[in-house]
């Protein structure tokens, strides 16, 4: 062979070489670009809605209790729940008010005991300590005091089931009513 002829083909197989190379830095650089205007795009997606909707929020501390909870009662109407170190309820906010719960007096189930304080719409204020309560009502207050065996008596408005006819009345606030265990009326006056 020609000496020409060996150096047009080491030329053209050189050619070839970095033909393939500049093929494949082409098609690299293309999924490069790709890869760059894919991510600019999806970090420009517009931001959705910052609404987060639940049936219920739980609060818990770092021992993994929970000591709060957002939702809805047992009567479907919202609901803040505060609990203390063994999950018994102490206070509740509801839509008709907020209660406070006396954590000494909760079951031993852990459920919560009867409500010491409480303010609503309906039953206005309560507060209820050590076999008392007030209840200042928008029918009129009424301060009950109950002894360890059941016996209770109530100064002030009281509905009163009537024996023989079954209807409830209720007391004006210048009245008393005495109960005996079973909440029969045992002495009333006026």
């Amino acid at each position: 062979m020609e000496p020409e002829t060996t150096d047009l083909l080491g030329i053209m197989s050189r050619l070839e070489k970095l033909e393939r190379q500049n093929r494949r830095l082409r098609q690299a650089g293309t999924l490069v670009a790709l890869a760059a205007l894919c991510g600019l795009f999806m970090g420009q997606a517009p931001p959705r809605s910052r609404v987060v909707e639940a049936e219920k929020f739980v609060l818990k501390d770092a021992n993994g209790r929970v000591r709060a909870t957002i939702g809805m009662d047992e009567a479907r109407h919202p609901a803040i729940m505060l609990f203390d170190d063994n999950r018994r309820e102490v206070a509740a906010l509801f839509s008709s008010g907020v209660v406070f719960y006396e954590t000494l007096s909760a079951t031993s189930n852990g459920s919560r005991g009867e409500p010491s304080a409480g303010l609503s719409s309906s039953l206005g204020l309560l507060v209820r300590r050590a076999g008392a309560s007030v209840i200042l009502a928008p029918e009129g207050p009424t301060l009950t005091l109950r002894d360890t065996n059941g016996f209770e008596s109530r100064f002030g408005v009281t509905e009163i089931k009537m024996v023989k006819t079954g209807e409830s009345r209720k007391t004006s606030a210048a009245s008393v009513v005495m109960f005996d265990k079973q909440g029969q009326v045992i002495w009333r006056a006026p």
